[in-house]
């Protein structure tokens, strides 16, 4: 899978996200074995379109939140408990109707839905992935090159590097203190949040590179992004990020050792298209499934 559609995918809102059972009556065989669909916006009723256009703005509020696997799970834990979900326990009864979620580390989450017949007649199992494309934060990110504070990083996923240059990223995640406390980290959704970017050269500098391979031109090793320019008296700009993440966290340089800090894309997500017909956002691969099925488990029994 390309970063590029990790970036920028663009679903279909009806066809990806809310599929009625009124206008699914193309034939089977030539829909599904030869792939010549009709599209399932026609024949769509006002009703029926209100309510995907409304779905869709859920997702989008959900996805605008949801951007590495701790938010993810947080945002789900908050979606379960609001839909009637509980927390598994060792106490749980499980009868017909109960539904329960359960959380693994804070990385992966569970929702079950306990149905009326015996599991030795079957059960339904719903899959997917929750991470996408990142860049995550070596564990002793901090240093200064030319006069900037960069943080070292590594890739995680599928990444195409060149398209990481010059997009505005925001840091997510968390940091473990060393006396055993954590604290959460957000920078960059907000309007008002500053962001990172790893810059590019100008077209005007770059011509040298214009000859070679994209391979060649970005490398991991040049994804490291700015996170501060203006130095202290002492002429150390690395001393003022330690000084504003004590000041912001109560963290110091040798608490990242052990934080889980990511980069991903800070823009929010937006309709594409005149008609809105189309949404562009980061990591919908595959967490537009997720979301989808979590939605689709609210609703059972």
């Amino acid at each position: 899978m390309t970063s590029s559609r990790y970036l920028a995918s663009l679903i279909p809102l009806f066809t990806a996200l809310f599929v009625s059972a009124t206008t699914y009556s193309q034939d089977e065989d030539l829909c599904s074995v030869s792939l010549q669909c009709e599209s399932s916006w026609i024949g769509l009723g006002v009703a029926e379109r209100a309510a995907v256009f409304e779905f869709a703005e859920d997702y989008k509020s959900f996805i605008h939140l949801a951007r590495t696997e701790l938010s993810f799970v947080a945002e789900a834990v908050a979606f379960a408990e609001a839909s009637g979900f509980e927390r598994l326990t060792a106490t749980t009864r499980l009868t017909a109707g109960t539904k329960i979620y359960e959380v693994n580390r804070d990385r992966t989450i569970s929702l079950l839905v306990i149905g009326a017949e015996s599991m030795g007649n079957g059960f339904h199992v719903i899959g997917s992935h929750i991470d996408s494309p990142r860049l995550d934060l070596k564990a002793r990110p901090l240093y200064e090159d030319s006069e900037f504070a960069l943080f070292q990083t590594n890739y995680h996923g599928g990444l195409k590097y060149h398209q990481w240059t010059n997009l505005p990223l925001a840091l997510l995640g968390r940091i473990d203190r060393k006396d055993g406390s954590t604290v959460a980290v957000s920078v960059g959704l907000n309007a008002d949040d500053p962001v990172f970017m790893i810059p590019e050269l100008s077209p005007h500098v770059d011509r040298g590179r214009n000859s070679q391979t994209l391979g060649d031109f970005i490398g991991p090793e040049d994804l490291d992004p700015v996170v501060a320019h203006i130095p202290g008296q002492d002429d150390d700009v690395v001393a003022q990020v330690l000084a504003y993440l004590d000041q912001q966290y109560a963290v110091s340089r040798a608490d990242l050792v052990s934080a889980e800090l990511a980069l991903v894309p800070a823009g929010p997500p937006r309709d594409m298209g005149f008609d809105r017909g189309l949404i562009t956002a980061y990591g919908q691969d595959d967490r537009l499934a997720s979301y989808a099925a979590i939605r689709a488990l609210s609703l059972s029994m």
